[in-house]
């Protein structure tokens, strides 16, 4: 076996610049990733002293692992599919509360397989398995992830006093993939997500272009407090609602 090496020129400007806005705020991260595999963090960890900042992440590729690790219900894997906005803000939620020097956490699911044109006669082309083989689906409604972060609502609302199990979910991003094979939209998702999380952490939004107006999830303002970061979010947090600030 011929094993060959390829060495990378170093982290990337996504990664690097995620490590940054992290070292700013002050903030640690963990992560659970699905159709990533683990890339979002393995593209983190080159990053010099990251290990200030990235807790870990859990890679729950089945379901059945997404439930055993992570403890999502079963039923709303059933309900919506594993690649959902429900279920990537349970795993988001989950990730969190599992990891206690979290500040943040973040999840992505979705399909890596491009669409391709399905010549083939008998089943429907949006199915992803047929008699126990896997296919590619010819839908381009399945070339989609989703991501979405899980915050302390110490941060929402500037309170460090708030018991870290406060956990609130931003709701899912989607956004599509584009790269026309599966390895180069792995990397894609990968990097994508770091860029999401950095735009969060940057203006309160989870955005990437292009995408629906309809996909927006609205604006969560953060603002410097501390040397932390802070949302100001009314309505989410449960445990000091009416302590809010104001501004």
């Amino acid at each position: 076996m011929n094993i060959t090496f390829e060495y990378c020129d170093g982290p990337s400007v996504t990664a690097k610049h995620l490590a940054e806005q992290l070292e700013i705020k002050n903030l640690q991260i963990s992560l659970a990733e699905s159709c990533t595999g683990g890339l979002v963090a393995a593209l983190m960890t080159q990053v010099q002293g990251i290990s200030q900042r990235l807790c870990g992440s859990a890679v729950t590729y089945q379901e059945s692992i997404k439930q055993n690790w992570l403890e999502i219900d079963t039923e709303l894997i059933t309900r919506h599919s594993a690649v959902s906005p429900q279920v990537t803000q349970a795993m988001a939620a989950a990730v969190l509360g599992k990891t206690p020097d979290a500040d943040l956490a973040a999840a992505i699911t979705g399909y890596l397989d491009p669409p391709v044109a399905d010549l083939r006669l008998g089943f429907d082309s949006k199915s992803k398995v047929n008699g126990g083989q896997e296919y590619q689906s010819s839908d381009p409604e399945d070339s989609h992830c989703y991501i979405s972060i899980a915050l302390r609502d110490k941060l929402i609302c500037g309170n460090p006093d708030i018991p870290t199990p406060c956990i609130s979910t931003i709701a899912a991003k989607r956004f599509s993939l584009t790269a026309q094979n599966r390895c180069a939209r792995q990397f894609e998702a990968a990097e994508k997500t770091l860029l999401l999380i950095s735009e969060f952490l940057s203006t309160g939004k989870l955005r990437h272009q292009p995408l629906a107006a309809n996909d927006a999830i609205g604006s969560f303002p953060f603002k410097s407090e501390n040397s932390r970061s802070s949302i100001q979010f009314p309505g989410v947090c449960k445990t000091c609602q009416g302590n809010k600030d104001p501004n």
